[in-house]
Parts: structure tokens; sequence; C-alpha cells
């Protein structure tokens, strides 16, 4: 079934599923397949930032593609603050869209916000992949710099799994 771990996949943390990813109901029931996410992230400034997806008001509507159970991974970009410009965890989808209430603030952010927040679970930091990994997984040139409108693209299923066995290899 597409979007579903395959029996002796294994996770970026090393765990062997044999069951859908996804918490609740079996997705391929409902009709709906999990599906993959790449967010891009200013560096935390706290450690008790959560990880999950956060858009812009003009971007709300891209929360209507995403469903509980989705895969994401997270992308530290530079700026200011000297990000790490690689994926830096991985998480799954939690809930649906709310209101933002975290600012996390610093020299990229300042007092701009970001007004809606996709919460996400259990990120798995234990990991990191670089951005030249990252280039070569997605086919991108190698020096080419991470813009991606909105903070949020979705990724297929091949390039989820790569990026997410590159991460544990701390490429």
């Amino acid at each position: 079934m597409r979007g579903l771990a395959r029996k002796g996949f294994r996770w970026p943390s090393g765990a062997r599923y044999t069951q859908p990813l996804a918490v609740g109901p079996d997705l391929s029931v409902l009709g709906k397949s999990m599906r993959f996410w790449l967010t891009t992230h200013y560096k935390h400034q706290s450690k008790s930032h959560p990880y999950s997806i956060y858009l812009k008001d003009e971007y709300k509507q891209r929360a209507e593609q995403i469903d509980v159970g989705d895969q994401v991974v997270f992308y530290e970009i530079k700026g200011k603050s000297g990000g790490r410009q690689a994926v830096v965890a991985i998480a799954e989808v939690r809930g649906g869209i709310r209101e933002n209430v975290h600012r996390d603030g610093g020299p990229d952010i300042g007092e701009e916000i970001w007004e809606w927040e996709i919460p996400c679970i259990d990120p798995d930091l234990d990991g990191m992949l670089s951005k030249q990994c990252l280039n070569e997984i997605m086919q991108w040139k190698p020096n080419w710099s991470l813009r991606v409108p909105g903070g949020l693209m979705e990724l297929d299923e091949k390039q989820f799994k790569s990026i997410a066995t590159g991460f544990k290899k701390r490429s």
C-alpha cells in the first residue's frame, strides 16, 4: 500500500515498523495515504520551542493538504543566527492547524509572526542530513540554496525515505 511503512522498514530511530505509521485509523481504509513534507525553520532559540509546521497567514490554505500521521522533515536554514543548513529533525503530524502561540524570537525572526501551527509529535533529533546530501537526494544543483515559498513543500515517499536514511547516518 502506498504511503504506509512496509514490513521490515527501519525508521530513522532504528525501530522496525510492521504497522502503518499513522496514529489512529488505518488511513488506507479511509481512502487516504500518508504524505511527506519538508518544512524550513530558523535555528530554534529555545530548546522548549516545539518542532511543528509554522505557516504565515497567506499560506494557511496549504494546511488543508496535511493530515495527522503525515511525516515531516525539518530543514534548519542559516539565517543570522547561524543555522546548520541541514535536516535536523523528523517528526509526525499530530493534529490539525491551530493558532500559533509560540514565539521563539531571535535575530532571524524578531517580531515577525507565523500565525498558524500544525503540531507534530516526538521529533527525532538524533541525526542530521547536510545541505549537500539533501541537494543530491532532491537532484538540485550542488550549491543551490533552499528557498521554499511559505516554508513548506511536499516530498514523495522515495525522497522522504532517502532523507530519513541519510539523517540517521548523519550525512
